[in-house]
């Protein structure tokens, strides 16, 4: 039987008058389609993500509708209506208030 053991957590080092770049942080983690899907929305123009895929040229939906659902549950996009198409949904988003301000 082989025994679990606890790692110990390093203590955090306080660093001062360290200044951080939150800008290029942020765009560093962000994958680079969500960066292309938001400078789309930032127009202020409503959009799905069928149209997405159509103006970024991304070969499958399903990657457009991940990072769109993600910036969603961020709080960068929001529904802004939905509309019966060939007996499915499509959902259309805007950018959220927070996204523009």
């Amino acid at each position: 039987m082989s025994k679990k053991t606890k790692m110990k957590k390093a203590p955090a080092k306080k660093v001062q008058g360290a200044a951080v770049d939150w800008e290029a942080v942020a765009k560093d983690q962000l994958h680079p389609l969500k960066l292309a899907i938001i400078e789309l929305f930032a127009t202020g123009e409503e959009f799905s993500p069928v149209m997405l895929q159509r103006a970024l040229d991304i070969p499958t939906i399903g990657t457009v509708s991940y990072h769109v659902r993600a910036l969603v549950s961020s709080g960068f996009l929001e529904l802004s209506d939905t509309i019966q198409r060939r007996g499915a949904l499509e959902h259309f988003y805007r950018a959220s208030p927070s996204l523009l301000a």
